[in-house]
């Protein structure tokens, strides 16, 4: 694969360098003509009443130069939080919006959905590298205007590819530094052939040894493109967008089982490093920690291909229309090592042994995969006029899929004897499933006169959704989606407000892993939201108000499976409601000043948590107006942007408050507020050679002050009258998703 890519690479130089000289001029008119529908197929208006942030080129461009993963870009925007497994933003990646997870947020890339159809998430490893061939992001929060694929009760991220170059253009990027870290990639643009074609391409490869004990991964992504400039009325564009991985797991965290009282405790102890997935802890005499490694780290590995093809007309001076078909397979397995665990497990009975004991428990390594399928039709068409914006859209996707789990190692020999033939894997789990989403959208902004215009937004999706044995679930759900809005313009100043609703299918889980609750229930959320901002030459700034109204939001509730597995089910009424600011000052012509907040309430109306009782059952407490975890009152950033001549320089610090692991509100149950800052710097230097651009130097200096804390994990409790643990004083056991402390990363990258 890598040498087919630098073959490729090596080709498409050589043809733009012997390309005729016209292909060296700008065309306008065809780079016009590719923006306009690389925008209509995201589907959005030039006047919609919600809250959005856009992501320039520029900035993408210098985000591709560092090692981490889009939500930490992302979380530069008012209400965004990121966090990843191995501390450092790269690999397994988190992303929230007002407090909702990924599974919550709509991607697409082109107007093309992202998001896995079963989980509903989208895998930012699996995304590693795209902002080197990214033109632009919007970012709506909340609701947002209607897109394709499934609903988005958090938010909407729409990428949107990079134009080709009408003229050649070829760059080389490097970076290392910490934990090993780094990345290495290239990208060249052809310019125009023949005033008719361009071609495109990208190749980054990225790697870590993880700031988290086994975390080492490496990953990368290509995209190659051709676009072909028909007619002045029709353009046709393909995208190959792959990606691949290896990535060192540490789902559970920085585990503690009772004898620490916070990530600070563990940290502290020596154990801020610590990954119960690849090794076991133990004291010595002295007290001092140390780590003993497992046969195996567990490893996710996940190879994913991309294919995009775009037909682009005008028709007429008004009405363009996008057309897309899509195919994408995905293919992967995580391997992990299973230390003492219960047969039960993996759906084995007790073995007697021959010495009276009976067998339960037992070492393994458990491989668990999947292969994906999921192709479609995406059609966009747009009528742009002095006084209306209107969108017509539609969308018809076909998903299918299979799961299966093996057991590779079997620690016992007389377990292993009894389930495996020949040493061959023991596959204890297969399920297929299948998924149809089809939907059709119109969406219309119309000014008024006097500053003022009106939008509405009318969808109507239906999803189809088999999983096959031994769940055997078949559901169709139809959804009606109406969004409505008024928007006020004028001069520097601009006002909307908004409703908006939204519905949502129950992920795969919330079927294969609900225990004893009744069937799922999809999710409702009605969203209101009042906002103002002002865009000035010195000052601009702007201020949001919304409130989410969940109906039947899924929610973990303390319950467990009977092999360890924590529970949803749905929650009559929830609700999210706050404040999201933003403010950036001109101070000079080469100093910009910022700074966001967002403050919110985040409730469960009435919740019943589920204690487990280790001496009986389970007990169940209720709660009123509880706090929804993972969901931080305060998520506030501010910093500085400096530009002078060919130096840049940015300084960033955020703070995020308390969250909480469960829906109690419980502090012991919790981690702390924490602050990081990050300075980063650049300069270009310009040789004056005609062929060389530019060579940029860049530094960036990640959690400038060294703090050690937690960004995200989990917690189960439990109590037990006959070992001393109360309702108040529970047992507890708690995952730390932790960050690592101060860091160092060099780029340099060579414009051509």
């Amino acid at each position: 694969m890598k040498k087919c890519l630098i073959f490729a690479a090596a080709a498409l130089l050589g043809l733009a360098a012997n390309g005729p000289a016209k292909a060296q001029e700008a065309d306008s008119l065809k780079t016009e003509q590719l923006e306009a529908a690389v925008v209509a197929a995201s589907g959005t208006p030039r006047s919609a009443p919600f809250a959005v942030s856009k992501i320039s080129k520029t900035e993408l461009e210098q985000f591709a130069a560092t090692v981490k993963e889009l939500p930490y870009l992302f979380s530069q925007t008012p209400g965004v939080i990121a966090s990843s497994d191995n501390g450092l933003g790269s690999g397994t990646t988190y992303l929230r919006i007002r407090g909702s997870g990924d599974s919550r947020i709509n991607v697409t890339l082109d107007g093309v959905p992202l998001n896995s159809p079963e989980d509903q998430c989208v895998f930012w490893a699996n995304l590693n590298s795209y902002a080197s061939f990214l033109g632009g992001v919007t970012l709506q929060r909340g609701v947002g205007a209607s897109s394709n694929g499934d609903g988005a009760f958090g938010g909407t991220v729409a990428l949107r590819s990079k134009m080709p170059s009408t003229a050649f253009e070829a760059r080389i990027d490097v970076s290392y530094g910490s934990y090993n870290s780094g990345r290495v990639g290239a990208s060249v643009s052809s310019g125009l052939l023949g005033g008719k074609w361009a071609i495109d391409g990208t190749f980054h490869h990225s790697f870590t040894d993880g700031y988290i004990h086994g975390t080492p991964g490496q990953g990368g992504s290509w995209m190659a493109g051709v676009t072909f400039f028909a007619t002045p009325w029709l353009l046709l564009r393909y995208r190959n967008i792959g990606n691949y991985e290896r990535t060192g797991q540490a789902w559970n965290g920085v585990e503690t089982h009772g004898e620490f009282a916070s990530y600070a405790e563990m940290y502290a102890a020596g154990l801020g490093r610590y990954n119960s997935l690849c090794e076991e802890r133990y004291k010595d005499e002295k007290g001092h920690w140390y780590f003993r490694p497992y046969p195996q780290i567990t490893t996710d590995n996940f190879l994913q291909d991309h294919n995009l093809l775009t037909a682009d007309f005008r028709l007429g001076s008004r009405w363009k229309l996008s057309t897309t078909l899509h195919y994408t397979w995905g293919s992967g397995y995580y391997s992990n090592f299973q230390h003492n665990a219960k047969l039960s497990k993996f759906g084995l009975q007790p073995v007697p042994l021959e010495d009276g004991n009976t067998l339960t428990k037992c070492d393994f390594v458990r491989k668990k995969g999947l292969t994906q399928h999921h192709g479609g039709l995406v059609v966009s068409a747009n009528r742009r006029s002095e006084k209306l914006d209107l969108f017509l859209g539609l969308n018809v996707a076909y998903f299918s899929g299979v799961h299966y789990g093996d057991l590779t190692y079997i620690g016992n020999e007389v377990l292993r004897a009894l389930i495996s033939q020949d040493g061959a894997p023991y596959r204890y789990y297969f399920s297929d499933a299948q998924k149809n989403d089809e939907s059709v959208y119109a969406k219309a902004s119309w000014k008024l006169g006097a500053g003022f215009s009106l939008y509405g937004d009318l969808q109507f999706r239906l999803v189809h959704y088999r999983l096959g044995a031994p769940y055997n679930v078949t559901r169709i759900y139809p959804f009606f989606n109406p969004k409505a809005g008024v928007e006020w313009r004028r001069g520097a100043h601009s006002a909307f407000a908004s409703f908006a609703m939204a519905n949502r299918e129950p992920e795969r889980n919330n079927f294969t892993d609900n225990g004893s609750y009744g069937p799922p229930r999809p999710e409702r959320l009605f969203d209101y939201e009042l906002g103002y901002s002002f865009d000035g030459k010195i000052f601009r700034g702007g201020l949001t108000l919304y409130y989410m109204d969940y109906k039947d939001q899924f929610v973990q509730t303390g319950a467990v499976s009977d092999i360890g597995e924590a529970l949803t089910t749905n929650i009559a009424r929830s609700y999210r409601t706050g404040a999201e600011l933003s403010l950036s000052v001109s101070a000079t012509s080469w100093l910009d000043i910022e700074a966001d907040g967002a403050f919110s309430l985040n409730r469960l109306r009435e919740f019943r948590e589920v204690v487990d009782n280790w001496d009986g059952d389970p007990i169940e407490v209720l709660y009123t107006d509880a706090p929804l975890a993972y969901s931080p009152g305060i998520v506030a950033g501010g910093g500085f942007r400096a530009h002078w001549n060919d130096i840049y320089a940015r300084w960033r610090t955020s703070y995020v408050s308390r969250q909480y692991l469960d829906n109690t509100g419980c502090a012991e149950r919790s981690i702390p507020g924490y602050t990081t800052s990050d300075l980063e710097a650049g300069y270009t230097f310009r040789p004056g050679v005609k062929a060389l651009k530019g060579i940029k130097f860049g530094l960036l200096l990640g959690n400038l002050f060294d703090s050690h804390h937690a960004t995200g994990g989990w917690v189960y409790s439990a109590v037990s009258e006959s070992a001393g643990y109360t309702l108040d004083h529970r047992y507890m056991e708690a995952g730390y998703t932790a960050t690592a402390g101060f860091s160092l990363l060099g780029t340099v990258s060579i414009l051509f």
